[in-house]
């Protein structure tokens, strides 16, 4: 049997109180390119040039998600195609609650199923782009999926075919799930049942089954428009570097943003060195240290970062904040493995999957490095994290609070965000301005209502704040704290 009835009974309520919540709020403001998948849909339906060429000019994602928007919206007509993928991400958290349920069946059922949902569910990250119409949440959530179907304890061969075709659909809607591969091939290497060459067949036929939707997805896009992997726009961004500094960096940096995204729960694994002043002050010692190397010599780059408050702490306190919170991590890592060893088959579980964690960032450190991609191993980061506050409510209900004031904080910005963009964008069209115009930074909230053309001589941009030089502005307050402002200003 895939699924324990009894442990469905027990979160389905929440999994449908996550879609219910996503779907109250997905009339909010389309930002950060959510518009190109939308437009992207559009193409499969009307063979509009135009919006293909927008998707590629800012998207380097496949076209998966857009043309399951587009094949709902077949079977669907009713259904506005502009908001369907971010209906197919709100569904990433059935998967999500599905697979969490198998995988910590798997591990022995330390964690309540009850607790591992909401603590994942509400996780920010997750929370964040579990209602964006983007290719980052529901990929995640189906190799997730894919991956707890992997993990069976009995010989099934069609589950095995069910979960490498699903994972297929993983890899195909977002290229980075192909890391997870190792987490693949170590269920099979760690089955007693399994001899090394019955498990290295298993993983030689899942990997090539895994591989058939990809590869036939590459080489249709070649065919039709001329490029392996990313339009060329992007190939230079997101090309490999193997170079020490650069590996490193993103590595360390990775380790810490996925520490920072179990606060405090990830914090409080070290509680425990806190009781006496020894163990305290080696802590200290330690912590100084790691600040110190991570200030000297860790740069992280791209979108690893800590957002506004990078202008207030400069790249180097960040390299050292992200380094202190990857010895966070591997702390978390560690006992999250050594909780699971009086239990012979979770143990073995546990120990692929951090290995499988340590792999997938790796692979991920030699290109350009982004937070979202981090959405394929929240979930699993939270088997490691939670099992040792079994029996702690207040440290949960601390937890679960202070990520609904996150959540509710990224919910108004993007209000604020989304209003103030789509605001400027109507001024600059009621102006006749549109084709002079360089959409700036708002390119990403509203840049379909930009012609495309990139010839053409631009006399106006878009700025974020309030310019002296405005000639257009726009201001979206919806709560103290919380405002952004946007300005038309001519290109010196």
């Amino acid at each position: 049997m895939i699924f324990d009835r009894a442990k469905l009974q027990r979160i389905w309520w929440l999994i449908f109180a996550a879609v219910i919540a996503h779907l109250l709020i997905c009339r909010l403001p389309l930002i950060n390119q959510e518009w190109a998948f939308a437009d992207a849909a559009r193409y499969f339906e009307t063979h509009r040039q135009d919006f293909l060429e927008r998707y590629f000019s800012v998207q380097a994602n496949t076209l998966g998600v857009p043309f399951l928007a587009f094949l709902i919206h077949k079977v669907i007509a009713s259904l506005d195609i502009g908001l369907i993928p971010r209906l197919l991400a709100v569904s990433g958290f059935i998967f999500t609650g599905l697979a969490l349920v198998r995988l910590n069946l798997v591990a022995g059922s330390k964690i309540h199923s009850n607790i591992l949902l909401a603590a994942v569910f509400l996780n920010p990250l997750i929370w964040t782009f579990g209602g964006r119409g983007t290719a980052d949440f529901l990929p995640a959530a189906v190799a997730l999926f894919s991956l707890s179907l992997f993990f069976r304890r009995e010989k099934n061969l069609a589950e095995l075919i069910v979960a490498s075709l699903t994972f297929g659909i993983a890899v195909t809607l977002k290229y980075h799930a192909v890391a997870l591969l190792p987490i693949v091939w170590a269920a099979a290497f760690a089955r007693t049942d399994l001899t090394f060459k019955r498990a290295l067949l298993q993983s030689v036929i899942a990997t090539g089954l895994i591989l058939l939707l990809p590869i036939g997805y590459l080489l249709a896009v070649k065919q039709h428009f001329g490029f392996w992997l990313a339009p060329p726009a992007f190939q230079n961004m997101h090309r490999v570097d193997f170079s020490i500094a650069s590996l490193s960096s993103n590595f360390i940096a990775y380790m810490g943003y996925l520490a920072l995204l179990g606060l405090p729960l990830s914090g409080l694994c070290v509680g425990q060195y806190l009781r006496n002043f020894p163990s305290a002050a080696r802590l200290a010692i330690a912590a100084l240290g790691l600040f110190l190397a991570g200030y000297l010599f860790v740069v992280p780059s791209a979108e690893m970062n800590f957002g506004p408050l990078d202008k207030y702490l400069g790249a180097r306190f960040v390299g050292g904040a992200f380094t202190v919170c990857a010895g966070l991590f591997l702390v978390a890592l560690w006992k999250g493995v050594a909780f699971y060893r009086d239990d012979r088959c979770a143990h073995r579980f546990m120990l692929c999957c951090a290995v499988g964690v340590l792999i997938f960032i790796g692979c991920l450190s030699a290109t350009r490095p982004a937070q979202r991609y981090l959405l394929f191993v929240v979930p699993l980061f939270y088997l490691f994290i939670l099992p040792g506050f079994k029996g702690r409510p207040r440290t949960l209900a601390v937890t679960f609070a202070l990520y609904t004031l996150l959540n509710i904080y990224v919910a108004l910005n993007q209000y604020a965000t989304g209003s103030a963009a789509i605001e400027i964008t109507e001024k600059i069209a009621q102006s006749g301005l549109l084709g002079a115009t360089n959409p700036g930074v708002i390119v990403g909230h509203t840049g379909n209502y930009f012609p495309v053309d990139t010839t053409a001589n631009k006399k106006y941009i878009v700025v974020a704040g309030l310019s002296p030089k405005r000639i257009l502005s726009s201001e979206s307050l919806p709560v103290p704290l919380i405002h952004k402002a946007f300005s038309l200003v001519p290109i010196e």
